[in-house]
């Protein structure tokens, strides 16, 4: 779906907007099921085709170790190691 930052603002932007355009289209389908019959993340879950899924608490980890260490983390491979994945 989405590609995830890479560095140059106008094509993360870009591609941001496209990954709200398919969000909202699929909303719109969803509109009519009632809150009770919707899965979260158990519903797209089999979609993801990457073992490298993280969640909210892992991103805090993430913005922790980038706070305390005063630098950015920018490749995957650490920000898993950060959260325990690898």
């Amino acid at each position: 779906m989405g590609q995830g930052p890479r560095g140059v603002i106008l094509s993360t932007m870009q591609n941001a907007f496209e990954v709200a355009k398919v969000i909202a289209h699929d909303l719109e389908k969803e509109e009519h099921k009632s809150r009770s019959e919707k899965s979260g993340f158990d519903g797209v879950k089999s979609h993801i085709s990457s073992e490298q899924t993280t969640s909210y608490k892992d991103y805090l980890k993430i913005a922790d170790f980038e706070r305390e260490h005063g630098r950015k983390v920018t490749s995957v491979e650490e920000m898993m190691k950060i959260v325990g994945l690898s």
